[in-house]
């Protein structure tokens, strides 16, 4: 079963535990997920159903920020958990 946000329970599963194992600051999703990064399949797929899941609140702890890095990679505000 796929969510609206386009991850799978699975995958916002263990998006939270990537979420909670970090400290709070700003992250990109390469950043986050670190070496398992290399292994998602469609990495660009992944961060739009990342993104959709942020902006519609099924991640919890975690904002867009709105600037970009200068590599144009969008990057996430980790919050106090």
């Amino acid at each position: 079963m796929v969510k609206a946000s386009g991850l799978s329970p699975d995958e916002l599963q263990e998006a939270e535990r990537v979420i909670r194992r970090v400290p709070p600051g700003l992250y990109t999703l390469a950043d986050l997920y670190g070496r398992d990064w290399d292994r998602k399949v469609s990495p660009t797929k992944f961060g739009r159903a990342f993104k959709a899941a942020v902006i519609e609140k099924r991640l919890t702890g975690i904002t867009l920020h709105p600037h970009k890095t200068a590599a144009n990679a969008i990057q996430y505000l980790v919050h106090e958990h």
